[in-house]
């Protein structure tokens, strides 16, 4: 079944840009123009990842943007333009990027976006242990998981609305949720995805 796409220049698929729609409601009835346009440089980012579109994802960021990634445990961070676009590239490689998003909480002000949600995306079991995902019964290496993880994202703009980094919370680690079956979360993981 092929999916009805709502932003063609991404590749984004209903079901995906579904899950961030209140950062999309909440852009569209922002009537002060300066944080419609963080939001807006928010959601842009958010369509771009999702959509593997790695040119139009870096546009919404400054030269050298800062990424941190907190823990209760750790803190790893992605500090310059090189080392985020290869971050991101690694996502589409792997298909982590094709994932859903559901936002439950945005907040913004004059130099900053906030969204807090949970973070779902669907992986080879074999791939389970590298990405430090918790489980409960040994994944099969070659089926097919729905994973997630409640985080919540710190996003800084610049006055030119441009996102000068992020700043990544895990409420909790990211875990199983389930196994799905070949034809379940098409919108998921990579593409294509086998049996």
């Amino acid at each position: 079944m092929r999916h009805q796409k709502v932003a063609p220049n991404f590749g984004v698929v209903e079901e995906q840009a579904r899950s961030w729609r209140m950062l999309s409601d909440r852009s569209a009835s922002e009537t002060d123009e300066r944080l419609r346009s963080n939001l807006e440089v928010v959601a842009r980012h958010v369509e771009a990842e999702v959509g593997g579109d790695i040119p139009a994802l870096m546009t919404t960021l400054v030269p050298e943007p800062e990424y941190e990634f907190l823990t209760d445990s750790a803190v790893t961070t992605a500090s310059g333009f090189e080392a985020v676009q290869s971050l991101y590239e690694r996502a589409v490689k792997n298909g982590r990027n094709r994932r859903e998003f559901e936002i439950w909480l945005v907040l913004a002000d004059r130099d900053h976006v906030v969204t807090e949600g949970a973070l779902r995306q669907v992986m080879l079991g074999q791939l389970i242990d590298e990405f430090g995902i918790e489980y409960e019964e040994e994944p099969v290496p070659d089926a097919w998981y729905l994973t997630e993880a409640r985080i919540l994202i710190v996003w800084a703009i610049t006055p030119e609305c441009l996102i000068s980094g992020e700043r990544v919370y895990f409420a909790q680690k990211e875990r199983i949720l389930r196994r799905v079956k070949h034809d379940e979360c098409l919108h998921m993981g990579p593409e294509p995805r086998s049996a």
